[in-house]
């Protein structure tokens, strides 16, 4: 094996890399947790600016919104009739909380819905780098790099086993350009030379 062709290993991999994400990304179409929990998040946070529009300032406050959530909220709360849909758990099987986001308790908008995340703690009530709030819109960022660095590793691993298809290719690719490079430019007297 000559020095050159030893080279192409290294942008066989390369592409190999380049054809695992491009397929994966065309096909297959992945929901993560964070994604379902962050959906739910901004979902319940536009059902409270709903109630809010339409209803105007009520009695709900955090403590009536987080017994909803939990889906503790007694039948006859004078809330109930505007929460009837009872709001599912996390993808973690935690409830969702909310809090008062402003100094004045006078708007829903500013209630604020978290997820306490995969670990189901909240030290910083949905500030926490695993937790999936409304009012931040970098949230999920943790989420996130892991979802990047998993895909990273598994790239890499599908661009290596790709590699041993893809090298070869290009090799036999080499040799038969130059035969037909040879092939056309030979004279018919010295083309043994070539």
């Amino acid at each position: 094996m000559t020095f050159r062709r030893l080279l192409l290993i290294f942008p066989a991999y390369l592409l190999g890399i380049f054809l695992a994400g491009w397929w994966e990304s065309h096909t297959v179409r992945i929901n993560y947790l964070y994604m379902s929990a962050l959906n739910d998040v901004r979902q319940i946070r536009l059902q409270l600016a709903y109630i809010e529009e339409n209803f105007g300032r009520t009695t709900l406050s955090t403590s009536v919104i987080d017994q909803w959530l939990d889906d503790s909220l007694p039948a006859n709360d004078p809330a109930w009739r505007l929460l009837v849909e009872r709001q599912r758990v996390d993808p973690w099987g935690n409830p969702y909380r909310s809090l008062n986001l402003a100094l004045d308790d006078s708007s829903l908008f500013a209630i604020g819905i978290y997820s306490t995340g995969e670990d189901g703690a909240s030290l910083t009530q949905g500030n926490d780098p695993d937790d999936l709030n409304s009012w931040d819109e970098h949230t999920g960022s943790h989420y996130r790099a892991a979802i990047s660095e998993e895909n990273r590793k598994r790239y890499a691993v599908q661009g290596l086993f790709l590699t041993a298809f893809i090298y070869p290719a290009i090799v036999a690719f080499g040799f038969v350009a130059k035969w037909l490079y040879r092939r056309e430019t030979c004279q018919p007297r010295n083309c043994d030379n070539h």
